[in-house]
């Protein structure tokens, strides 16, 4: 396991929440039906008083539950660029569940791209990712 400077962990788990993460997770709420009532079960569930109190994975776990919610008509989510795709992501995590020491290159791709999760990632990086894992 790899240790950042101050002795924390680096991993997913140990990581707080990204503030593209927060932003990102604030325009899903706003452009999505029942997007608040969605976050607001989601923090009781993880028995949190508000979105920065996530752990990265925690704020991923959110994103994706924003993300299945119906759109509101007319609204775009504002901030995300073009995001990997549904196929991306999921051949992403096939490649990274076939060979777990992936992970590592994904944790450092992640780290040197400035995002705090998968879903983060636009077209193109998640393009040189998969390059990178096959």
């Amino acid at each position: 396991m790899a240790y950042d400077k101050d002795g924390s962990t680096n991993s997913q788990e140990g990581r707080g929440i990204s503030p593209k993460q927060i932003e990102f997770i604030s325009n899903l709420e706003k452009s999505s039906k029942g997007g608040s009532g969605a976050l607001a079960d989601f923090l009781k569930g993880k028995k949190k008083g508000n979105v920065s109190e996530l752990s990265s994975r925690e704020a991923s776990e959110l994103i994706d539950k924003l993300k299945s919610l119906p759109k509101i008509e007319g609204m775009q989510v504002q901030g995300t660029g073009r995001n990997a795709t549904p196929k991306q992501i999921s051949f992403i995590n096939n490649l990274l569940s076939r060979n777990p020491s992936s992970k590592e290159k994904l944790e450092k791709f992640l780290r040197e791209s400035k995002k705090g999760s998968i879903e983060e990632l636009s077209i193109p990086e998640a393009s040189k990712l998969i390059d990178l894992i096959k």
